[in-house]
């Protein structure tokens, strides 16, 4: 009978076969276990190359796709199964058959680099790409791994860029004013104006040491540099007046604008450079004239108006003879009356003359008082005439933006409302109310005279010209009025009391500028 022949074994070979058997379970499973960490990375690999925003493509010598991914798909409107069946050359029109050879060798040559290309999609459109190269080899084959990336925005944005220099240097180099670009004190562009103002070639603008402040004069250099400093913190900078120095020597009064751009990547100033040297010699030459003028006008005034004194002075004498006869009296009188009126004429020039000096400093005043002023004069001027005042102002004030001239327009408006009345009572009516969404007060000056006919409404407050005498005038005193109320930013018009009748009175409206009630 035969015996088991593991009942020949001892114990301790039974002992040493079972650990020998335990020991190539256990390299078994680290081998299964290694080869499942091998997939899991190859899985992951894929999995990371098909979620790449880039268009991956693997391709051989031949220039054939081995492998592709989504992106891919996406960006050129092929599935997976239609791109591995082609090549490189039916998607790229750079990289016809004809070139890929000698493209292949550079590829093995330069290892990785990247360049401009262009890929066709399926529906025929052509998209621009920048394509990173790499080549490799894998177990005795050579590979090239492409990643593209469309750059159709990139190159859209690139075109308008360069349309856009393009319309900025004809612009400029069409442009009558000097135009700059200083980039990190240095100048990098300038127009031909500049060029032939400053004196400087284009070359010379442009070299490393050329110093942009030696275009400006001495007592303006810590202006331009204070401005400099300005923008390099990126704060915009008002225009403003300096003086530049030509090559020659020349002196440029000039007005300078500047505005931070981007230029190549960095900020720059662009400049703007107005010369006004011509403006500045004519404002100086209306200047001195206009000094001049002053000068005899006040020279003439004064002279003209002490002698209408010594007139008025002798006339006021003169009736005071108790033997003056009455005939004679009457001719005094008028010429007093016309020599108090070549006084107002010269008081009314010197107003006038003032007034086209320049802006008027305002602040708000009392209407209220001025008028009661205005009241208090008009019974001295006319103590013979029967005035009846009817008015709505209250104690409080009516305050407007104006100044102290006002006082000289409602002594006219009202002078004149006396002056001109035939009536044996003079009826005067003033009111007022708020005016444009409550922003002005309008002031009505009602009164019983004659009044204006409607011909004559749009001339009042015009001076009349030479030529025109035969017209009905009203001197300076109305001209001086609507001055002073357009420089108050008012306006001032003359209206029929009894709409559509002018022989019922007169409506002098004036509005100003609101400045608060007290």
């Amino acid at each position: 009978m035969n015996k088991n022949k593991n009942e020949d074994k001892s114990k301790e070979e039974l002992l040493k076969e079972l650990q020998d058997l335990r020991g190539r379970n256990r390299e078994l499973e680290e081998l299964i276990s290694n080869n499942k960490s091998e997939d899991d990375s190859l899985r992951l690999t894929k999995f990371s190359l098909e979620q790449q925003a880039d268009a991956i493509f693997w391709m051989g010598p031949d220039a054939k796709f081995i492998y592709v991914n989504k992106a891919a798909c996406e960006h050129l409107g092929y599935t997976n199964e239609e791109l591995l069946k082609m090549t490189v050359h039916d998607i790229d029109p750079l990289f016809p058959a004809k070139k890929w050879q000698k493209h292949w060798q550079d590829v093995k040559e330069r290892g990785h680099f990247t360049i401009e290309s262009q890929h066709k999609t399926k529906d025929g459109a052509i998209k621009p790409v920048e394509i990173m190269i790499n080549y490799m080899e894998y177990k005795g084959k050579e590979y090239n791994c492409a990643f593209a990336r469309d750059i159709t925005d990139r190159k859209n944005a690139e075109a308008a860029l360069k349309e856009s220099e393009e319309k900025f240097r004809n612009l400029a180099e069409k442009s009558p004013n000097m135009i700059f670009i200083n980039n990190m004190g240095r100048v990098v562009y300038v127009n031909e104006i500049s060029e032939k103002i400053m004196g400087y070639s284009k070359e010379e603008f442009y070299s490393p040491d050329f110093s942009f402040l030696t275009l400006i004069a001495p007592e303006y250099k810590s202006l331009l540099e204070s401005s400099y400093k300005k923008h390099q913190k990126a704060e915009e900078i008002e225009p403003y007046e300096f003086t530049l120095i030509s090559k020659n020597g020349r002196r440029i009064e000039a007005i300078l604008t500047t505005k931070l751009i981007n230029y190549e990547g960095e900020k720059a100033i662009l400049g703007i450079v107005t010369d006004i040297t011509d403006r500045k010699l004519a404002e100086k030459k209306i200047m001195e004239e206009r000094n001049r003028a002053e000068l005899f006008m006040d020279i003439l005034c004064h002279d003209i108006n002490n002698l209408n004194q010594a007139i008025i002075t002798s006339g006021e004498l003169l009736l005071m003879k108790p033997d003056l006869s009455e005939n004679n009296k009457n001719y005094v009188k008028s010429s007093l009356d016309q020599a108090k009126a070549i006084s107002e004429l010269i008081s009314n020039v010197r107003k006038l003359s003032g007034l086209s000096g320049g802006e008027l400093n305002h602040k708000k005043i009392n209407v209220s008082a001025m008028l009661a002023n205005s009241f208090e004069r008009l019974n001295k001027l006319f103590p013979d005439r029967k005035i009846s005042i009817n008015h709505s102002i209250p104690e409080s004030g009516i305050f407007v933006n104006g100044n102290e001239l006002l006082q000289d327009v409602f002594d006219n408006i009202l002078g004149n409302a006396v002056k001109f009345n035939l009536e044996e009572q003079v009826i005067l009516d003033i009111s007022h109310s708020l005016f444009e969404e409550e922003q002005y007060w309008k002031l009505e000056f009602k009164d019983n005279g004659p009044g204006i006919p409607d011909e004559l409404k749009g001339n009042i407050f015009k001076r009349l010209k030479h030529g025109h005498s035969s017209e009905t005038g009203f001197g300076l005193g109305l001209t001086i009025v609507n001055e002073i109320i357009m420089r108050s930013g008012g306006k001032v018009w003359v209206e029929d009391c009894v709409m559509g009748d002018s022989t019922k009175g007169s409506n002098f409206v004036i509005v100003l500028p609101k400045g608060g009630l007290e």
